[in-house]
């Protein structure tokens, strides 16, 4: 079962690898929507902008999120590649 984790400002499905009660240790499975790129705090700013550069999370790369941070998350599984792939094209 897949959950839906935010990161920043992005969104991914993950899965649980180890619950420890208040931390919960999850793993990038896809991505949902990809962090946002550009000025974050002035966007509609032109001059002066500051570029902030923001990666997805990597396939499988884990982080640790507490229980109120986790929503299901029912949806077809895809592969991170592909999952990827749509949220670039639908930022």
């Amino acid at each position: 079962m897949l959950y839906r984790f935010s990161h920043k400002t992005g969104s991914y499905g993950v899965s649980i690898k180890e619950d420890d009660g208040d931390q919960i240790l999850v793993q990038v499975e896809q991505v949902i929507k990809h962090p946002k790129q550009g000025d974050l705090h002035h966007p509609k700013k032109i001059e002066g902008v500051f570029f902030h550069e923001r990666k997805a999370l990597s396939h499988f790369e884990k982080r640790y999120a507490t229980r109120s941070q986790l929503r299901e998350f029912n949806v077809e599984t895809m592969s991170y590649e592909d999952s990827l792939q749509q949220a670039i094209t639908n930022f």
